[in-house]
């Protein structure tokens, strides 16, 4: 460590697991408070950031995090975990306007066929938690729309994707099975 002039990075991991462990059982709070010790202590840790800043967007404290993004140096901006939260904060945000999960609902069955309306339950399920349904989905109107309107199926997955992140386990299962979908 002395001779290389760089200090070892330390193994945080099962501080991560814990944290991720209490923003799934909606400690939110709890959460926040451990996250910022630690971030106060490991200021340049991305993925502590990029928890706290999840937590904060599951805690609906849009502006808050909006703020924090954007006094984030370009450094810690540019890195795949922060992206994911942008594009996680942006699909939350949207969704939190408008209409209830229900509603969405009610006006898909009453004409499934409709791709808006599709696109939109999708962002719906996506951004309450029920991330299966919103893949399953969209899946499902790949295989079952023209070409024209798969390219724009395909675009709202990798904008799911990016903002799970490429090591979240929902993303490679679905990436896997969209891909076997595409090139069937």
């Amino acid at each position: 460590e002395k001779v290389l002039g760089e200090k070892i990075k330390k193994d945080n991991s099962a501080f991560y697991d814990e944290i991720k462990e209490l923003i799934s059982n909606k400690q939110l709070t709890r959460a926040e408070s451990l996250l910022e010790k630690f971030i106060s202590e490991n200021s340049k840790d991305v993925i502590a950031i990029s928890l706290y800043l999840n937590c904060m967007i599951e805690s609906s404290k849009f502006q808050e995090t909006n703020d924090f993004i954007s006094a984030l140096s370009k450094e810690i901006l540019d890195t795949h975990e922060i992206k994911s939260v942008i594009a996680n904060l942006q699909i939350k945000e949207n969704s939190s306007m408008g209409p209830s999960l229900n509603e969405i609902k009610n006006i898909y069955e009453k004409n499934p066929k409709n791709l808006n309306n599709a696109l939109i339950l999708g962002e719906k399920y996506f951004a309450n938690q029920m991330v299966e349904n919103a893949f399953e989905l969209l899946l499902e109107l790949y295989k079952n729309h023209k070409d024209k309107d798969k390219d724009k199926i395909k675009k709202v997955l990798i904008k799911y994707f990016e903002a799970l992140g490429n090591n979240n386990e929902h993303t490679k299962y679905y990436r896997k099975k969209f891909s076997s979908i595409m090139f069937a």
